[in-house]
């Protein structure tokens, strides 16, 4: 197991970048695909603040009834921003060692942290790959973090959620010589730039 503030330290890492990608997305891109296929880049920005809702409250101690899927987000980054130091703080104070309520069940914490690090990693990714920024994910996140977040990701994801219809598609295979971050976005169902 790896240590809880390392652990922070990833999540911390994949808010941070998601916010420098979303602040720099342009009007003019909003309505671009995006590599996560349901979603163009409008409709993501929605869907990673919406859901941060969710998490953060979870993070927090807190129960949450919303609709993540229905927000809209006025100020993408802003927003993103306000909630991630929130759940931070709420992970920083109530620690990842305790039983979630959620998604109409008891999550483990450890496992609610997998989710929240691989989420706004690989939407991170999808929002820079459809906006070309690229290089600014590949600069946030060393080849260990990326590792980590694989590993957490691997743990995390078991095969019944993949596929048609389901919320993950099935992974995308790639060479053995692919970086840390192709093989995690291959993970996650996506096609490697």
């Amino acid at each position: 197991m790896s240590d809880e503030n390392d652990d922070l330290d990833l999540l911390r890492t994949a808010f941070d970048t998601a916010e420098s990608v979303l602040d720099h997305i342009g009007d003019d891109q909003l309505a671009a695909p995006t590599p996560c296929d349901e979603y163009d880049v409008r409709s993501l920005e929605n869907h990673v603040v919406g859901w941060l809702q969710m998490f953060e409250a979870w993070a927090n101690g807190r129960a949450w009834e919303g609709d993540a899927d229905a927000y809209v987000a006025d100020d993408p980054a802003a927003e993103l921003r306000a909630l991630a130091d929130s759940a931070l703080a709420g992970w920083e104070q109530l620690g990842t060692d305790r039983q979630i309520d959620g998604m109409n069940a008891t999550l483990p914490g450890d496992f609610v942290l997998s989710m929240m690090i691989t989420e706004y990693t690989v939407h991170g990714w999808d929002l820079a790959t459809a906006t070309g920024q690229e290089d600014r994910i590949r600069a946030a996140f060393s080849d260990e973090q990326l590792e980590r977040i694989l590993d957490r990701g691997r743990r995390m994801l078991s095969p019944e959620y993949r596929g048609p219809g389901k919320m993950f598609g099935d992974e995308v295979p790639v060479g053995t010589d692919a970086s840390a971050l192709d093989r995690l976005v291959a993970f996650f169902g996506r096609v490697p730039r």
